[in-house]
């Protein structure tokens, strides 16, 4: 397999301003997964980085991908047990270390397990 392809992503978010209405932040975004590469998800506290990435999974098992799932913000509060949640939902395991760990190491071994597992997609969560 050489692309993972998922299409019309859209992410919307309601407004914080009476009378405004929820704006959106994408629609209809594909986007192209290749063998190798490397990107991530950039955004504020609170503006949905960890629910997005946990997501993600469900596409693109159901286009025929193994995803893996790491942990790795050790410092916000109940972050891994989002994460968990969302892995189940799509049924995807999950790396993780005990909260305060060493966000490197929890990378690092969800890279080896992504390999010995066969893992087309590892997605890792990040702080910040």
């Amino acid at each position: 397999m050489d692309d993972i392809v998922t299409d019309n992503l859209t992410k919307s978010y309601a407004s914080g301003w009476p009378g405004r209405p929820p704006f959106v932040a994408l629609h209809g975004l594909s986007l192209t997964v290749r063998r190798g590469e490397i990107f991530g998800f950039l955004g504020p506290n609170g503006a949905g980085k960890t629910t997005t990435i946990g997501k993600l999974p469900s596409r693109f098992s159901a286009g025929g991908s193994k995803v893996l799932l790491a942990a790795a913000d050790t410092f916000r509060a109940a972050a891994a047990e989002q994460l968990e949640e969302w892995g189940r939902r799509s049924n995807v395991d999950v790396v993780r270390h005990k909260e305060g760990a060493d966000p490197s190491a929890v990378v690092f071994d969800a890279c080896k397990a992504a390999v010995a597992r066969g893992v087309d997609i590892l997605i890792v969560d990040t702080a910040g």
